[in-house]
C-alpha cells in the first residue's frame, strides 16, 4: 500500500492513503509497524508532488484514527513534517493537504 501512495491516479492514491491510515490505526496502539511515520516523513522529502500529497493525506488519517497516547512521543517529527509541507516552494495541492494534516494533529500535539 505505500507503494501505492506514488500512483500516477490521484483516486488510488487517495484510497491507498486511507488504507494505510486503517493498518496503522490496529498496528500502531499495537506496538507495530514502528516504521510508518519514518516512511511517510521520508516521502513528504521527496520529489514527487503526488507522493507528498498522498503522504499527508495518510498522516492526517492516521492522527484521526489513531489514539492520542499513541502518537504523543511522535508529535513533534509530525509536526516538522507538515510545516516542510507548509514550506514556499510547495504546490498549493502539497500546502493544502498539510494543513488538512494539521488540523488532525491539534489534540494530541498540544504540548508542542
Amino acid at each position: 500500500m505505500l507503494g501505492v501512495l506514488g500512483s500516477s491516479q490521484s483516486l488510488v492514491r487517495s484510497q491507498a492513503a486511507r488504507v494505510v491510515a486503517s493498518i496503522a490505526a490496529i498496528d500502531i496502539p499495537d506496538d507495530q509497524w514502528k516504521d510508518v511515520i519514518d516512511v511517510l516523513e521520508r516521502n513528504i522529502k521527496s520529489n514527487s508532488e503526488a507522493l507528498k500529497h498522498s503522504s499527508f493525506e495518510a498522516l492526517g488519517y492516521i492522527c484521526e484514527k489513531c489514539p492520542i497516547e499513541c502518537l504523543e512521543d511522535k508529535s513533534s517529527r509530525i509536526l516538522q513534517s507538515i510545516s516542510t509541507g507548509m514550506r514556499d516552494g510547495q504546490s498549493i495541492e502539497v500546502k493544502l493537504a498539510a494543513i488538512v494534516a494539521l488540523y488532525s494533529t491539534l489534540e494530541f500535539c498540544k504540548t508542542n
